[in-house]
């Protein structure tokens, strides 16, 4: 019998890779057997390490990012302001709470006597400066910090360093001889409100002084052993008068302050010298210092801190302290010193002072 002739499948038609037919078996003209490739086919995949590499590297990222967030971070370069601020803190309040905000670092505190009040506030115009996304805020041992900057005199920045370390300011040193140095130093848990301070309090004159000048004149009174001094503004001048047993004293700070003083009214105000001679000894914060005197009140000084790019004063970054008034019912400075020899007393801020609110 002759051979059957049969058809070649076209490519159109479909065929079944699964059920191959087979050669033995009888087929029609219309159901050619086709030969069809069953061999598995073999795909390309990437490296299990290469993957795992990715994967780990992704999840550092957002580890680094997530933990940058939480870290608030300020450098400082003006390092002789930064290390005065803090050795005033140091000396006055000993131990007080730090915040982190996002507009900057504030501080604030009162000494011992609740004669004084110290606040400070650094803005981002005088640091390099990144916030963490949430207020920080840290119990600081501020006379453990200023010794740890007054150990460095060529340092060059300072970084201080909340939430990299738990409990801890991490405090890094740059110096001029290219070390980084690298503190941990363990934080507080102080419980005390923010000081807040009214700003309605209408003062009877503002006046701005040369820091030097009233630093200078300050130190006199301290050498010459007088225990306070009484700023007086008469309108158009602003003097300072100070007594003892020994001698008195009426020295001109300002001849005329028409041009730099908002003045409502004459006004004294008798402090102690050691607060004015803590102040400005602790360091050489700006150029210029604002008096605030007022009747019944504390007085204030206050210095802008200068600003990181232009050193110009700033508008928001300042140090000040608040000092209550002494007691003194007779305003001449004479009168007091002569009344404090004849009873004995020495610094006697009296009961009224207790019930100041800052």
């Amino acid at each position: 019998m002759p051979p059957r002739k049969s058809k070649v499948a076209s490519a159109s038609e479909p065929t079944s890779a699964s059920e191959p037919t087979s050669a033995s078996e009888p087929t029609s003209v219309d159901e050619t057997p086709v030969i069809v490739n069953t061999a598995p086919v073999k795909r390309k995949r990437a490296p299990k390490s290469a993957t795992s590499h990715a994967a780990q590297a992704s999840q550092v990222s957002q580890a680094q990012t997530s933990k940058s967030d939480t870290v608030a971070m300020a450098t400082f370069t003006n390092i002789k302001v930064v290390s005065g601020v803090f050795r005033l803190f140091a000396e006055t309040v000993g131990d007080g709470n730090m915040k982190f905000s996002q507009d900057g670092i504030s501080m604030s505190g009162m000494d011992a006597s609740h004669v004084s009040l110290v606040r400070a506030f650094f803005g981002r115009d005088t640091m390099m400066y990144r916030p963490s996304t949430t207020t920080q805020v840290a119990g600081v041992p501020y006379r453990v910090l200023y010794k740890i900057l007054s150990a460095f005199q060529n340092a060059l920045t300072v970084t201080l360093k909340m939430g990299e370390v738990r409990d801890k300011m991490v405090i890094s040193i740059d110096t001029e001889t290219g070390g980084l140095n690298e503190f941990q130093m363990a934080l507080m848990n102080i419980e005390a409100d923010e000081l807040e301070i009214p700003s309605d309090i209408e003062y009877a004159a503002e006046i701005k002084i040369p820091s030097s000048t009233l630093k200078e004149y300050i130190n006199q009174v301290e050498k010459l052993e007088v225990d306070s001094f009484t700023i007086k503004h008469t309108g158009t001048e602003v003097r300072m008068t100070y007594s003892n047993t020994h001698l008195t004293g009426d020295v001109c700070l300002l001849p005329s302050c028409e041009s730099n003083a908002q003045v409502t009214a004459p006004v004294n105000v008798m402090i102690a010298t050691k607060y004015g001679k803590l102040f400005y000894s602790s360091g050489n914060f700006g150029e210029m210092s604002v008096m605030k005197l007022g009747h019944g009140i504390p007085m204030i000084f206050n210095v802008p801190l200068e600003t990181m790019s232009s050193g110009e004063p700033s508008s928001e970054s300042f140090v000040e302290i608040f000092i209550a008034p002494k007691i003194n019912d007779d305003d001449d400075a004479e009168a007091e010193a002569k009344n404090e020899t004849e009873n004995g007393e020495d610094d006697d801020y009296g009961v009224e002072n207790e019930n100041i609110r800052y």
